[in-house]
């Protein structure tokens, strides 16, 4: 048997399995020199550093993890980047598996979900009240700038695009004036890009949280032209799911526009700061991509 050591008011075995981690790092954190000649008089010097080390490194972790920051997160469905399973009801998604998986903790944050899915105006009036922390998929324009903190990187940037039946004769567009006339479905308060802002393009609004389904049964019945969207990977998603592949084209727009998740200008200033670096360190752009490639061809993306 070994001897015990005493010290102050804490008593600790020195056989390894009997060590109660938690109270010796707190020794240890407050007699770092005093703890490590104690241990070197039953252990080999270096063993004896390297246990105080540990256990120093143990507290800390424990002391971040207890500590951590709860967010409360909206949404609106906004497939494939966020997406709600009919069958279960359950929140899923490229987005929501990003952020609650990989920046979530590097950032040192817990998620709360918002209890469902909003509306873009109403998850936009949430984020200004502060009712929530943050918001996933926006895309970044003026208006959203006033009431929005983004982080200076995108977890996703894409040609904005137009989805037309097959048989439509525009192949290309390189100006607005290429589609004035025609009737375009898109959805209420979504971001709508500087080439498509032009007073003369006919939009037909649906407000509904599933618009793009009812925009693409709007297509189909040729009641629009089309459906804009301002990245493609959603149509490419919708297309795929509803097996569209032989019926409707994609066409890209001249310009890009970046997705980001945003933070409220009424939360902490910090959040944008500890996403980017969340973001760089774990390489974001490119795992992202990878997790969205499990819902569509991300060599199609535009």
């Amino acid at each position: 048997d070994r001897p015990w050591l005493s010290v102050g008011a804490e008593t600790i075995s020195s056989t390894h399995s009997l060590f109660n981690l938690q109270s010796v790092a707190l020794i240890v954190l407050l007699q770092p020199k005093s703890i490590t000649k104690k241990l070197s008089m039953i252990l080999p010097k270096a063993i004896a550093q390297a246990i105080s080390a540990i256990c120093v490194a143990i507290l800390c972790s424990i002391s971040t993890f207890s500590h951590a920051e709860t967010m409360r997160v909206g949404y609106f469905i906004t497939s494939p980047h966020v997406i709600i399973e009919p069958e279960t009801n359950k929140l899923t998604g490229a987005c929501v598996e990003f952020f609650e998986k990989y920046i979530a903790p590097e950032m040192g944050i817990t998620v709360e979900w918002a209890a469902g899915a909003s509306s873009i105006p109403r998850l936009l009036n949430q984020l200004e009240n502060h009712t929530l922390d943050v918001g996933l998929v926006f895309a970044k324009n003026a208006e959203r700038e006033t009431i929005l903190n983004y982080p200076q990187n995108p977890f996703l940037t894409s040609h904005t695009t137009l989805a037309f039946l097959k048989n439509h004769p525009i192949n290309k567009i390189e100006k607005p004036e290429d589609i004035f006339g025609l009737i375009i479905g898109y959805g209420n308060k979504a971001h709508i890009s500087p080439f498509m802002r032009n007073k003369k393009i006919i939009f037909d609004i649906v407000s509904s949280p599933d618009w793009m389904d009812v925009n693409l049964l709007k297509l189909l019945s040729g009641r629009n032209d089309a459906i804009f969207q301002p990245e493609s990977s959603s149509l490419l998603y919708y297309i795929k799911k509803h097996k569209l592949e032989d019926r409707v084209k994609l066409i890209s727009l001249p310009e890009t526009v970046g997705l980001y998740t945003t933070f409220s200008k009424k939360a902490d200033k910090s959040l944008t700061e500890r996403y980017d670096r969340a973001f760089e360190k774990i390489n974001g752009t490119e795992l992202y991509l990878q997790i969205l490639s499990k819902y569509i061809d991300i060599n199609s993306l535009r």
